[in-house]
């Protein structure tokens, strides 16, 4: 239904990013509620205790990524990582079927995977990417608030806080709401170097730009190019971690276009820098339309040549 809106033009491609980040969140949510009711039949709920109270420790589903960021295309995976808030004393489920709550959380970030990226008669929900969670691939499934929160302020590199420009709580109990956007709004708010910061950005684009070495002759990539999405989405991270203690925490957005209209509102960026947003909305409407045609997002040059050189 949302590709049929779009393409007898009643949704632009920003509704449609919104609307597929919405289903994203609406398929997250459902199958938190019956990974956790399958295990909870099996172990109980989780408990711990804090200054001497019991009560239930809770999880959530943190988007990263496009889903983070309301750009989703139809072709996108769900960038994700996992948190709960267990802490204190005798943390473990309840049932008589007992396990510590460390195990209960990364069995059901386990089946929330297993659930969402299956490959059925039907196909499959969701490819699940959870590498983005502290110290990636090799790290621990699930963390604790706590400890999230300490790998951001001592271990984390740049590309971290990079990607948590575009983060929120899409699924799981909204307890950790406020928790969640804390330490994101702590992390994104800490006092950086500008010319390290700059350094760090710029090398880990040319990494990244290297790495997938896009076409740059009659015809270019929407998203890798110079000039390109990711060009776009870098410059966006670099203004945000230089700027965010001068940007208001409400508005500390985690996407690309809200964040762009409010530096310029705030006189942070120049009218010419806030023009992002349209060529940043005419990469996504082309990029759906390649997308629906069964295209790759290389298209030619001549489409997209001026709005390319204003980005760079």
């Amino acid at each position: 239904m949302i590709a049929i809106a779009e393409l007898s033009q009643e949704i632009d491609a920003s509704q449609v990013s919104h609307y597929l980040c919405d289903l994203a969140e609406v398929v997250l949510e459902a199958v938190y509620q019956l990974a956790s009711k399958t295990l909870q039949a099996q172990y109980g709920i989780p408990e711990c205790v804090e200054a001497g109270v019991r009560r239930e420790a809770s999880f959530a589903i943190i988007g990263y990524g496009k889903l983070g960021g309301y750009e989703m295309h139809y072709q996108s995976d769900l960038d994700v990582i996992f948190l709960h808030d267990s802490a204190g004393e005798h943390q473990h489920t309840s049932g008589d079927k007992c396990i510590e709550n460390s195990v209960y959380f990364a069995r059901l970030a386990q089946k929330i995977i297993s659930m969402t990226s299956v490959l059925t008669a039907s196909g499959k929900l969701y490819e699940i990417d959870s590498r983005l969670r502290p110290e990636g691939a090799s790290g621990l499934l699930v963390s604790s608030i706590q400890a999230y929160l300490r790998y951001q302020l001592e271990k984390a590199w740049t590309w971290d806080h990079q990607a948590l420009v575009r983060a929120r709580l899409v699924a799981g109990n909204p307890i950790l709401l406020e928790p969640f956007n804390s330490v994101r709004q702590q992390v994104l708010q800490m006092p950086r170097d500008d010319q390290q910061l700059a350094r760090d950005i710029v090398e880990m684009r040319t990494r990244i730009y290297q790495a997938k070495r896009p076409p740059e002759a009659d015809t270019v990539d929407l998203k890798q190019s110079r000039g390109g999405m990711v060009d776009i989405e870098f410059l966006v991270q670099y203004w945000v971690l230089a700027l965010a203690n001068k940007i208001g925490s409400g508005q500390l957005y985690s996407d690309n276009i809200s964040l762009i209209n409010e530096l310029f509102r705030l006189n942070l960026i120049t009218a010419s820098q806030s023009q992002l947003v349209e060529i940043y909305q005419t990469y996504h409407r082309l990029l759906h339309e390649s997308t629906l045609q069964n295209q790759s997002a290389e298209i030619d040059i001549a489409e997209i040549a001026e709005p390319m050189k204003h980005v760079v």
